[in-house]
């Protein structure tokens, strides 16, 4: 993500064409260039002000926007079931 991207501000003003969210976050290195996905609290990106913005957009436009975070967390149950990789 480019640091001066503001993803709140992106989502209000191009909300009307959001059909699907893809939640993640990156971590920026120091040197500026490289980055690693990081959790979704923890990264470069707000997003808690994003998920705030999704829900303006929703109220907006009378829907509910589907949204699937990224690299769901396997738990032991998981192990004994099919289940998409990335995705329990």
């Amino acid at each position: 993500m480019h640091p001066d991207n503001n993803l709140p501000e992106m989502l209000k003003k191009h909300g009307e064409r959001v059909y699907f969210l893809h939640l993640r976050t990156t971590k920026r290195e120091a040197d500026g260039l490289s980055f690693h996905e990081a959790a979704h609290l923890e990264g470069d990106v707000d997003m808690v002000a994003v998920v705030k913005a999704a829900l303006d957009v929703e109220k907006a436009r009378g829907v509910q926007l589907p949204f699937r975070p990224d690299h769901g967390h396997a738990i032991l149950d998981d192990q004994s079931r099919k289940t998409n990789p990335g995705y329990p």
